[in-house]
């Protein structure tokens, strides 16, 4: 054996002779190892890089075997001698071994840390590890010296590769959590930070680290989160509305709710197998593709969606949608709750009808206020008629009327009969429907009520007072509108008789702004007793014995609901106010 040199390898790199001091360290017994080839006892990982090593006598590391089939992580150092040979100096690289040139009070802290140190080479095999290893996996240290992390302990190989990335990326790894195999099989988990480890040329030759059992935390944790699974599986299934999740990759639904397999009529298992447009009628289709494209660029459904289902049955259930898109594991899910509608659309058409059937009775208590009007209004033309035909007759009779005179008071006649055609026609005009929405002027609308009113008002001895700005116009329903003013006008006409009031006067005021219109129109009749005032806007409530109680109400649901404005009423000095703001 030459002095200095641990092994000694022939030309085709197999080991000639050993060393006493490394064939005690390796427990070579004897010859057994001599003319076997050196790189065929090295790791697989290591053979081809440790033949260009020897090759060029280039410094190198390696794992080398021992008789119990344990490893050490070694460098070994080539030199050329006579005749083809080569020499190698290997020094142990384990920095927790008393034979490594790292051994200090270092290792000795190391070795008596609850932590656990380790390092590792670069394809990730363990070449060192502190003894506390064994309290948390079972394994001694050198059981685990030369097993691969990513082949036989970490139970998930793609955490391993996500390891590797952030270490290649970043030369550091901080607080990386992993679970990891133990000798028996179960799992433990471990919180790793670690850097990269170099050896004096600036080589990175592995990987070195502090790995911290936190198993009792992720228990804790996994049992945690399991209580919230829970918890929202109920709540998930206990949903009165419908909730559907969908991958939109795939375009499949992955989960439906009780309530959701209830309203479709098909189960869970069903429910996987359909496309989302299976679920709605032909009809929806356009209306489907948006809202998933939308959905697919992650921004969900913002409002809610008005969407046909079709049952199993092939039934339409009616339903209102929302949708917010997740992401997990880089994969986009839609959230989707939907909400039956049919009781609600039930309801509401009932009360459209009976809305109506309302509308109907107050357009017909209101044309009777309006022959009432008509009579007033026609009183004084249908004498004028009766005066022109007695003086035509008389004329005629005693032959005292000439022709120019015949035809002036023919054409006084058709003038006023003209006037009265023009009184029907502007009742009929303000009873007919309205079109959807128009612009008029508040002002001539404002005159067109009081004209049909007018005879009424002038018959009890009502000064009507108007305080409006000129040229005020509004984009709504004309004839609701008329309506409204005529019911409250109406209303404090019927307050000024009844309570018999000196001097009635009705006053009304019309301002405009940028975005508001207002409208005020009070009397000086005495007020709203305070008892009455909560309910005067209520159906059928009435202080009238012979009032009918819808007027009110529906100038309410035509303001409110139509035209979207407010009205509301309070007591003034002298009497009521109604106040409507559009």
């Amino acid at each position: 054996m030459i002095s200095g040199y641990d092994l000694i390898l022939d030309a085709d790199y197999n080991i000639l002779s050993i060393s006493a001091e490394y064939a005690e360290k390796l427990q070579y017994s004897g010859n057994s190892d001599q003319a076997k080839s050196f790189l065929e006892l090295l790791k697989p990982e290591y053979r081809s890089r440790a033949a260009t090593a020897l090759k060029n006598c280039e410094k190198d590391f390696c794992f080398i075997p021992t008789e119990r089939n344990k490893w050490i992580f070694t460098e070994i150092n080539p030199a050329p001698l006579p005749a083809g040979r080569t020499g190698i100096k290997i020094k142990n690289l384990n920095p927790l071994s008393d034979g490594g040139s790292s051994f200090s009070s270092f290792a000795e802290f190391i070795e008596n840390m609850f932590d656990i140190y380790y390092t590792s080479d670069i394809y990730g095999n363990i070449t060192a590890v502190s003894p506390s290893i064994f309290i948390y996996s079972g394994f001694t240290p050198e059981e685990l010296i030369g097993k691969n992390l990513g082949n036989d302990l970490y139970v998930n190989p793609e955490l391993r590769i996500k390891f590797k990335e952030l270490m290649g990326t970043q030369g550091r790894v901080t607080a990386f959590d992993a679970p990891l195999y133990r000798k028996d099989g179960s799992i433990w988990w471990v919180s790793t930070s670690a850097h990269f480890i170099k050896n004096s040329y600036g080589t990175v030759i592995g990987v070195e680290g502090i790995a911290r059992d936190i198993t009792d935390y992720k228990e804790g944790q996994e049992k945690l989160v399991k209580g919230i699974e829970t918890r929202y599986k109920a709540l998930f299934e206990s949903a009165t509305d419908s909730i559907f999740i969908f991958d939109l990759r795939t375009k499949s639904i992955v989960d439906a709710n009780a309530a959701a397999r209830k309203m479709t009529g098909y189960s869970l298992d069903e429910l996987r197998e359909l496309m989302p447009e299976q679920l709605h009628p032909r009809y929806e289709y356009e209306k489907i593709k948006d809202y998933i494209v939308r959905k697919r660029e992650g921004f969900g459904l913002k409002e809610t969606v008005r969407l046909d289902f079709m049952t199993k049955q092939g039934d339409i259930v009616p339903a209102e949608i929302t949708a917010s898109v997740i992401t997990e594991d880089n994969r986009k899910f839609s959230i989707d709750v939907a909400r039956d509608i049919s009781q609600r659309l039930a309801t509401e058409k009932k009360q459209r009808e009976q809305e109506q059937m309302l509308i109907h009775q107050s357009k017909m208590a209101a044309m009777g206020e309006m022959i009432s009007n008509i009579a007033h209004q026609w009183r004084q033309p249908l004498s004028k008629i009766t005066g022109i035909l007695t003086n035509l007759e008389m004329g005629t009779l005693q032959g005292f009327i000439d022709k120019k005179e015949a035809e002036t008071l023919i054409h006084e006649a058709f003038s006023t009969l003209k006037f009265m055609s023009r009184t029907i026609d502007d009742f009929k005009n303000f009873f007919s429907p309205s079109k959807p929405v128009e612009e008029f002027c508040i002002n001539a609308a404002l005159k067109e009520v009081i004209s049909i009113i007018e005879p009424n008002l002038r018959f009890h001895g009502i000064r009507v007072l108007m305080k409006v700005q000129e040229n005020i116009f509004l984009k709504t329903y004309r004839n609701e509108f008329c309506q409204v003013l005529l019911n409250i006008i109406q209303n404090a006409k019927d307050v000024l008789s009844i309570r018999r009031i000196t001097d009635p006067k009705i006053e009304i005021r019309i301002t405009a702004g940028r975005e508001k219109t207002v409208i005020r129109i009070s009397d000086n009749g005495g007020g709203i007793d305070h008892n009455a005032m909560e309910r005067i806007f209520e159906p059928y409530f009435t202080t009238r014995p012979d009032g009918q109680g819808i007027g009110l109400y529906m100038s309410k649901i035509i303001i409110e609901k139509n035209i979207k404005g407010t009205i509301t009423a309070k007591n003034t000095f002298e009497g009521a106010e109604f106040t409507i703001v559009i």
